[in-house]
């Protein structure tokens, strides 16, 4: 797995992303960045929108980071989707074993090492959804892509054959042109089209 450098400024997050992000998630994996440093990379597809890793990325900025490691997942569309699910849904199938945490996190605080995401008080820890009150509207919770990118989506529906051939024309326009996304050189063709007909 190749692990490429992104500006971060390139990255877009997944319009449909059904993730809510707390504010707090963002400060706590922005603590955990700046104590450990990126030890997990954007996985991105070849258009450069986020597939995994929307914490992450708010994090980034947060930090005013002006790159950040990526990997590119390449697949279809659908797979791609699906791994986007089960990114977000995995995790939360696992529990804690609670005295082991608890020890784990107590030997880690008696040398002053704080981890991310946990607040040890009276030998007990909160949950990341804990924090978050009960009463709070879900839209004064967190962020999700619509607020955190001025990106939006353009969708056309192709036979499968036509969506082929558009695709391979964009993707040949993006690369001899040495642009980073299929968006850029969709806007760049309707850019030409538009001074042809003026």
């Amino acid at each position: 797995m190749d692990v490429v450098q992104k500006d971060i400024e390139s990255l877009v997050p997944y319009y449909q992303n059904p993730r809510i992000i707390p504010e707090k998630a963002i400060e706590e994996c922005a603590k955990s960045i700046k104590t450990h440093g990126m030890q997990q990379a954007i996985c991105i597809d070849k258009d450069n929108v986020i597939v995994a890793g929307h914490t992450r990325l708010l994090a980034c900025k947060k930090l005013k980071m002006k790159k950040v490691p990526c990997v590119i997942y390449e697949d279809t569309p659908e797979k791609i989707n699906a791994y986007r699910l089960a990114d977000n849904k995995v995790g939360e199938l696992t529990s804690w074993e609670d005295d082991f945490l608890t020890k784990e996190l107590k030997a880690l605080e008696d040398i002053d090492l704080n981890v991310a995401g946990f607040n040890i008080e009276e030998e007990s820890f909160d949950k990341l959804d804990d924090l978050i009150s009960d009463d709070i509207k879900l839209d004064e919770v967190g962020f999700n892509a619509k607020d955190i990118s001025n990106q939006v989506p353009l969708i056309f529906y192709f036979e499968k054959e036509q969506r082929e051939t558009v695709m391979e024309c964009i993707e040949s326009i993006r690369r001899d042109l040495h642009l980073d996304t299929k968006a850029q050189a969709l806007l760049e063709l309707v850019r030409r089209y538009k001074i042809d007909t003026d």
